[in-house]
């Protein structure tokens, strides 16, 4: 740093000179000293180039200012962004000059809007397009008139921090795309600055990470999530190329179809929608377990068996990747709760965690190759998960063997700055808050050693955006809007074999002729897409319950929230909608409001024939079920689910779909029962209790691997409906069991095979199910556990045999003597069925 006369001081970075000006300064194209970085990191000036929002740029009062940027070599500047702090400012000008010595006004606030787009931080943005475009050797803010404290977070050219504009020379490796990523990484990493180094430990502008512009990287765009594009219009502005995206059902829905299959072609169909919108990564999918019903954010998740979410979410990247986008598996690891998200402390035992909570993800990393993790926000055994080196380094990438990013998860994702580096984290997110002034602190200290540090965060990342060419390509790819319109049919498919029928006392399917009256709450009846959060994708065209029905029925439909007891008693059918508040941010009661249970009994005592009809992620109390005739669990359905539940209560499609979690009779059995007890009592909202704000709250996962049905089933709980279940309007039976061999050995896995009937009228499909019982153990085990399922579509009298591969790491558990997967020599019962309570065939099976 360099002070003359008082009137400028001036810093240098690579090849960009920051200048800080008095309106009398004479010319900012003064020789420039070459400074050293480590004397850089506590000049304020810099503030505005750190790519840092929490540090920031503030004038002096009443002493107009210019900040001035010197490329050091001519650069085509397309935009300018300007991120204030807490006082902005509007008389200002920018300028541009392309010989040092004249400027050129660009752009003037006087005729814009006060600053928009305000983010997590406080920060907001003004955005300044230059067009046409000018190619410029330097830029100057203006200030015209200064009667407050100016105050300016970071500025942005093209979109970009201006970092260094050094050119790249057109041979450097790292530009080769036919080169493999870790000679690029190398290459790169010898050219990069340290301050483009640090940028890419962190995040901008909430759903991007940064690009390089001098080397020709363009910054990547992050979208949500698990069941299509969460697009952000005021966020992305005009990065995106779509402006609608198709809104597919939600994670447990799309479990309860247990076909992996249709989780690839939903994948696959996002990625595409990514190709044309110009998203590189994916923020999804989400695997947490379903430990307790009441958790706001299960309608994102797979449900409560870890072999089921494995199957699912491994197919469900693939698909998304064999677009080349950049799927993340989220959120690493016990994010099994919403209460008190950022300050719950899950304490978990070993054998728990590789048993319940890991296998999702290791199926992820070992079987998909999935590229993205993001860590979670909660605690696990006293240590923030985003900051974690045991979890994120020593599990994750030791143990699992993963070679992909790690992001945190946004805002309080991370939380200690000094545990970060060397942690197994790799991007803060969305920004990087105090982390940069803490690199910039240790390099001060030692700037080849922490040099090194910063170069082992970030190369996870650049390999990732090299191996899957997302650096080498267009953002965005017009053509991919053209699968837009198969994707719709692909969102009906998934949505109708997801709805699983609970009970049907002989009033579904309904028939033509019928009378029917809908009722219940009116959002549930025309909004039932998706609950609220990340997750929530807006989705286009959508079909509600109403309109799907009308259009099968006609006027043979009436929806009325507020029937009298004649409408009541008239009607042929009585289809009753609810929906819980499932939402990201705080979990909810397992109870369903007593005005929902009330409505159900009084039309239930007026009329015989009354369907229910649920939307919501996971279990709900139901005192009224022995009173209904009919109960259909429609999930969260997406875009298309007015259509696809209309097929389903038609009968033009049977049902089956499957419960991918249980349904208890009263959440105090279960095995999560008060854990968000505050002062005595169950806390639902999503702010924070006072009490807890500054520490964690423990929530013990006592009871270890018996999570779901295996809880249920050790503890003799009584169940509503069990893991597994779901009607069908036809009927089947499954017979004759065979195992390829006696005996399973580690090196030969065996085959197991059934058949199974369609003993009914209609065409339909049913879902085999293989659960292993292990004989004898020495370890208290789950008398059952899902190793295997298929479903098969059969017409009426048909038969198929069902085969199914059950190898040694299905008769395994986690040995905490060994650290390891351990199969014991013995025997065990295999149990199929077509739920975890219904058992139509078994054979025995020894291991050696």
């Amino acid at each position: 740093m360099k002070n003359t006369s008082g009137r400028y001081q001036f810093l240098r970075a690579g090849i960009v000179a920051v200048f800080v000006l008095s309106l009398t300064s004479q010319s900012v194209f003064a020789a420039v000293e070459t400074t050293a970085v480590s004397s850089l990191t506590n000049s304020a000036p810099m503030a505005i180039l750190d790519g840092d929002s929490s540090t920031i740029w503030i004038s002096k009062a009443n002493d107009p200012q210019d900040i001035t940027v010197d490329f050091g070599h001519p650069w085509l500047i397309r935009s300018v962004e300007i991120e204030w702090s807490k006082k902005f400012h509007s008389e200002y000008e920018v300028q541009l000059s392309t010989d040092g010595a004249t400027w050129q006004t660009v752009a003037n606030p006087m005729n814009i809007k006060k600053p928009e787009n305000k983010l997590f931080f406080g920060y907001r943005l003004t955005v300044h397009k230059i067009e046409p475009s000018i190619t410029a050797k330097g830029l100057r803010i203006r200030c015209l008139k200064s009667t407050n404290v100016l105050e300016i977070a970071n500025l942005r050219i093209n979109g970009r921090y201006p970092f260094c504009y050094d050119p790249v020379p057109a041979d450097a490796i790292c530009l080769d795309k036919a080169a493999n990523p870790e000679s690029r990484v190398k290459d790169l990493l010898g050219r990069m600055t340290v301050r483009e180094k640090i940028s890419m430990a962190g995040g901008f502008d909430f759903l991007f990470f940064h690009g390089i512009e001098r080397f020709g990287f363009a910054s990547v765009l992050l979208n949500d999530a698990t069941s299509g594009l969460h697009l952000r219009p005021e966020v992305e502005r005009e990065y995106s190329s779509i402006s609608q995206s198709t809104s597919f059902p939600l994670a447990a829905a799309l479990a309860a179809t247990w076909q992996p299959e249709l989780a690839f072609e939903m994948g696959k169909a996002i990625g595409e929608e990514c190709r044309a919108a110009g998203t590189g990564v994916l923020l999804g999918p989400g695997v947490n377990i379903h430990r307790t019903s009441t958790c706001g954010r299960n309608f994102e998740y797979m449900g409560e068996d870890p072999y089921l979410a494995s199957r699912l979410a491994v197919q469900h990247i693939k698909g998304v990747q064999s677009q080349k986008v950049i799927a993340t598996i989220k959120h690493f690891v016990a994010n099994n709760n919403e209460f008190v998200r950022y300050r719950s402390n899950a304490i978990i035992d070993e054998r728990t965690l590789h048993e319940i909570y890991l296998p999702a993800f290791a199926a992820a990393v070992q079987e998909a190759n999935v590229r993205a993790v993001m860590s979670s926000y909660n605690w696990l055994n006293g240590e923030k998960c985003g900051e974690d080196k045991m979890l994120l380094t020593d599990i994750l990438r030791g143990e699992l063997g993963y070679t992909g990013m790690v992001m945190s998860d946004w805002v309080q994702g991370t939380e200690d700055m000094t545990k970060i580096l060397g942690s197994g984290q790799n991007i803060i997110m969305p920004g990087m808050k105090n982390f940069g002034q803490h690199i910039r602190a240790l390099l001060e200290k030692d700037p080849a050693g922490t040099e090194k540090k910063l170069d082992a965060m970030i190369t996870p990342t650049l390999r990732v955006l090299f191996e899957m060419g997302t650096w080498d390509r267009n953002p965005s790819d017009p053509a991919f809007k053209k699968t837009f319109a198969g994707h719709k049919t692909t969102a009906r498919t998934i949505a109708e074999s997801a709805i699983t029928l609970l009970k049907n006392d002989q009033v579904l399917p309904l028939a033509q002729g019928q009378t029917i009256l809908i009722t219940g709450d009116q959002s549930a009846v025309t909004n039932a897409s998706s609950g609220g959060g990340s997750g929530c994708v807006k989705g286009y065209d959508h079909i509600n319950f109403y309109d799907g029905l009308k259009a099968v029925y006609g006027s043979a439909v009436t929806f009325d929230n507020n029937p009298s007891d004649e409408t009541v008693k008239k009607a042929d059918r009585i289809l009753y909608f609810f929906k819980m508040d499932d939402q990201e941010g705080s979990d909810r009661s397992f109870d369903l409001p007593e005005k929902i249970n009330q409505q159900i009994q009084t039309l239930a005592a007026k009329n015989p024939n009354v369907i229910v009809i649920a939307t919501t992620g996971t279990g709900f109390g139901m005192p009224w079920l022995d009173s209904v005739k009919g109960l259909v669990h429609g999930y969260f359905l997406g875009q298309e689910y007015g259509e696809a539940m209309a097929n389903v209560l038609a009968g033009k499609v049977s049902p089956s779909g499957k419960l991918p979690f249980t349904i208890e009779k009263s959440f105090a059995d279960s095995p999560a029962y008060g854990y968000n007890l505050v002062d005595g009592k169950p806390w639902w909202p999503a702010k924070f209790p006072a009490s807890v704000k500054a520490h964690t709250i423990d929530v013990p996962y006592s009871e270890g691997v018996f999570v779901g049905y295996r809880w249920y089933e050790a503890k003799k709980k009584p169940m509503n409906f069990p893991f597994g279940f779901g009607l069908s309007y036809t009927t089947f039976e499954m017979s004759d069991i065979k195992v390829s061999a006696k005996t399973v050995t580690k090196e030969k896995p065996v085959m197991v095979s059934v058949t199974v009937k369609n003993t009914g009228k209609v065409a339909g499909a049913e879902v085999v199910q293989l659960y292993v019982h292990d004989d004898e153990a020495s370890v208290e085990r789950p008398y059952r556990e899902l190793k295997g399922f298929q479903k098969v579509f059969l017409q009426p009298g048909e038969s198929k045999t069902v085969t199914i591969p059950l190898d040694w790491e299905a008769l395994a558990f986690w040995d905490t003597k060994t650290h390891a997967w351990l199969a014991e020599p013995g025997s065990s019962t295999l149990l199929v069925g077509n739920s975890s309570q219904n058992v139509q065939c078994q054979a025995r099976i020894d291991y050696k």
